[in-house]
């Protein structure tokens, strides 16, 4: 006889087969809420994840802004020197 065997028949003996399927319900039960809690869990991970790609994605975005935001600068600067040295040389003649 191995063990489980054992175990069933010491239980047997002391617990009648009503009380035996009670507490195997409220083990089913219990079960049953770790099992949604796993699920809610695993729920919150992903969300998580999908979370932290969305941040990486909006750094990527916020970078990119800076860059172009830094050409932009640059070519305002551009137009405005042009604009500004034919102004200088008309006052200084």
């Amino acid at each position: 006889m191995n063990t489980l065997q054992s175990h069933v028949l010491e239980t047997q003996s002391m617990h009648s087969v009503s009380e035996i399927t009670k507490l195997v319900s409220i083990n089913v039960k219990h079960a049953q809420k770790e099992v949604k809690f796993i699920n809610i869990l695993c729920l919150s991970a992903l969300m998580v994840k999908k979370n932290m790609h969305l941040a990486q994605k909006n750094v990527c975005l916020l970078l990119e802004l800076k860059r172009t935001g830094e050409k932009m600068k640059l070519k305002v600067n551009l137009e405005l020197k042009r604009r500004v040295k034919p102004v200088n040389s008309q006052l200084q003649a």
